[in-house]
């Protein structure tokens, strides 16, 4: 989908530059990884930086969009038909391969255009005793990013990998998810995108890994308890977001952290897998942001200690309330979202919050809050830095947010 507003040629020319320059990291990373691997695929992306490097590509579009008046975009799609033309009515295994690999370029050109595009969008900040308060999308699977983007959000506050590795036979290779992260990553145009690894219940049966399956999911294998028992299943996810991070803002959260050693453990299995990746080859952007899931009262009560090591804390207010408060959300009944708003929950948030602070670190929340601005209320009060929310109620979170927080302010 293209989005349409007043036509600028300028501001059309600054989005191919900064699509072209994004293209150009993303294929020289690809290559890499191609050539570490050993496929001849790398051959097709020097082709296509070498056409990047040349002058006549990238002026016949920066042509089209200032004699047709049109957007980059659809620049890129007309010149992309022109070139297919010409080549096309020669016969020859050369020529076949030259379109192949424009056509490759410019569905990535078009798709960096894109993100380019959404970026343009007019956001509602809000803003909260000076600071501005991230409100951003959860997302189940990676094309999810559509609606965060499309409906304003400031990024992915929450991605669940868990869709990666449920009902099939096989584990999810490197690969797979390498290409999954990537797309999130890039459509949010280095936007934060928190990336939470996996953190599957022992009710759900992984038929390729040694975790065993228990009836009640509340005794599972939980978050990073998974490196004990599946340590292979752990470390793939992790080299494939260490090579995923060149493509955009990432922020990894780690569950089911309780205790400081937790932390130390994960770090070192991070570390391992970076030494593995530069032995192959393969690199990993340096500014990943390491932090850690708050959903358990000892997580709570113990951040400040956490928050010398870690980047960052984001606060699962549902795992949160139900460890709070002994209540099996899996059973609707027995849990409403009132819940969310129990003394002890409040507190439970607030020493996170002041002790994430205190070391100058951010806290965030996810969940879904409904867009109930009494429970934003009372969030915000207590300082949180951005919240995480379904990615339909976004803009209602903001536009709520926006007028709660007005009214904050005028009662000061």
């Amino acid at each position: 989908m293209e989005i349409t507003r007043n036509y600028d040629v300028e501001k059309e020319y600054r989005k191919l530059n900064n699509a072209v320059a994004k293209t150009r990291i993303q294929l020289k990373e690809i290559k890499n990884n191609a050539i570490a691997i050993g496929t001849n695929e790398s051959d097709l992306f020097e082709s296509q930086l070498v056409i990047l490097k040349g002058h006549k590509y990238l002026e016949a579009i920066k042509a089209e969009i200032k004699n047709q008046h049109i957007t980059a975009i659809q620049a890129t799609k007309n010149v992309a038909k022109k070139f297919h033309y010409v080549f096309s009515s020669f016969d020859h295994d050369d020529i076949r391969e030259k379109i192949v690999t424009l056509k490759d370029l410019n569905e990535r050109l078009v798709h960096n255009l894109k993100v380019e595009d959404y970026a343009d969008i007019i956001q509602e900040q809000v803003e909260f005793d000076g600071k501005i308060v991230r409100i951003t999308g959860n997302v189940k699977k990676h094309t999810d990013v559509h609606q965060v983007i499309l409906n304003g959000g400031d990024g992915v506050g929450l991605f669940r990998t868990e869709f990666l590795y449920k009902n099939r036979e096989t584990e999810p290779s490197e690969q797979e998810q390498f290409e999954c992260y990537k797309y999130v990553l890039q459509y949010c145009n280095n936007n934060p995108v928190v990336i939470r690894t996996i953190d599957i219940g022992g009710d759900v049966p992984l038929p390729y890994s040694d975790i065993p399956t228990r009836n009640n999911h509340l005794l599972g294998y939980l978050g990073v308890q998974l490196r004990k028992n599946s340590r292979s299943l752990f470390k793939t996810q992790v080299k494939a977001l260490l090579r995923a991070s060149f493509f955009g803002n990432l922020q990894v959260a780690f569950p089911m952290v309780t205790e400081r050693g937790d932390y130390e453990d994960i770090m070192e299995i991070v570390e391992e897998c970076k030494n593995e990746l530069i032995n192959d080859g393969m690199d990993y952007s340096n500014t990943i942001q390491w932090g850690v899931m708050i959903e358990t009262p000892a997580a709570a009560l113990f951040t400040q200690e956490m928050a010398e090591f870690a980047d960052f804390f984001c606060i699962g207010i549902n795992d949160l309330t139900k460890h709070a408060l002994a209540i099996d959300i899996m059973q609707s009944d027995d849990f409403c979202f009132e819940k969310l708003l129990h003394p002890a929950v409040l507190e439970l948030v607030r020493v996170s919050v002041t002790g994430a602070h205190k070391c100058g670190k951010w806290i965030g929340m996810c969940g879904d809050l409904q867009g109930d601005s009494e429970k934003f209320e009372f969030f915000v009060k207590l300082g949180l830095d951005g919240f995480s929310v379904n990615p339909t109620t976004i803009s209602d979170a903001k536009k709520g947010i926006h007028r709660m927080i007005k009214e904050l302010n005028k009662s000061k």
